[in-house]
């Protein structure tokens, strides 16, 4: 767009502009396309986080196989397998999202000099999940219509939007899908959250990075505690805005956000001195920030 600009600036005609607007656009589009495809067979990618992301997959479905088969409480430990009573598999996978994308920002913060490409960072979101979401999003439409005649994809433009979580998953369409709007919704504020860092401080930002994401979990954790006392006794059945709704449960993902800062900058710093080899020394950091987070 800034070549484009600048051709015209230097007199072009205005069909040549329209055209050279629309390559870079086409460029750019196929560039993004290309870095998500490189991104998912990337050789020093986490591995160990696809791992817990597997074993967080296993936990939701058999904790919803057994709730919706059974309609009882597992016993005793057991019992955390129920995403309803203890969501902890959704708060991993909250964790590790929040983790991945701190780490991918602040390499790019790194490597930039302070700065980060907001337009690449949301183009990749995008290109990752939007095809596939609103493709299997379009199949259920077609599939209600015609196999059950039911009627709740009739709000299928709030998944296009991403705000589906702020309704009952009853009479939403995919109804399941409500985690990717709330991550969708995170993902948007999260480059800002750097932009601000950059602002408040240019030398030191990092330390504003913790300093934010520890403000942000502070008050997820006081705007929680706040609704579970305005419910009052109506606390013990299930309540869903406080299981759905952002605002209760982005802080995992602030505090993933915040690790994955500090991992990237000690890797950053220790890269060529630490005394465990590379990939070694990330699978050590890795599970002591999973063992901190889960704590």
């Amino acid at each position: 767009l800034a070549q484009a600009a600048a051709q015209a600036n230097r007199g072009l005609s205005k069909p040549s502009n329209q055209c050279s607007v629309m390559a870079l656009a086409l460029k750019s589009t196929c560039n993004y396309l290309r870095e998500t495809c490189n991104s998912l067979r990337e050789p020093n990618a986490w591995a160990a986080c696809d791992g817990l992301r597997a074993i967080a997959v296993l936990w939701v479905c058999g904790g919803h196989a057994s709730f919706f088969g059974t309609h009882e409480s597992l016993p005793g430990l057991l019992g955390l397998l129920e995403p309803y009573s203890k969501d902890v598999a959704v708060d991993l996978f909250l964790v590790l999202s929040g983790f991945l994308i701190g780490n991918a920002l602040q390499r790019e913060v790194i490597k930039g000099c302070g700065q980060t490409s907001w337009a690449s960072f949301y183009a990749r979101r995008f290109f990752r999940i939007v095809p596939a979401y609103l493709s299997a999003c379009l199949i259920s439409l077609i599939v209600e219509r015609t196999a059950y005649g039911t009627t709740s994809c009739n709000t299928l433009w709030r998944n296009f939007l991403f705000v589906n979580n702020f309704f009952q998953p009853a009479e939403a369409c995919m109804g399941q899908s409500w985690s990717i709007a709330v991550e969708m919704q995170l993902y948007l504020v999260t480059p800002p959250l750097f932009y601000l860092s950059q602002k408040l401080n240019k030398v030191w930002a990092a330390p504003w990075i913790h300093v934010l994401c520890a403000s942000a979990w502070f008050t997820c954790c006081m705007l929680r505690l706040l609704h579970v006392i305005a419910l009052g006794d109506s606390m013990a059945n299930f309540d869903p805005a406080l299981y759905y709704f952002t605002q209760y449960r982005y802080a995992p993902y602030i505090a993933g956000v915040s690790v994955g800062v500090a991992l990237t900058n000690s890797l950053a710093k220790d890269a060529s001195t630490t005394s465990l080899p590379r990939q070694d020394s990330r699978l050590v950091a890795v599970l002591k920030y999973v063992a901190t987070a889960c704590s």
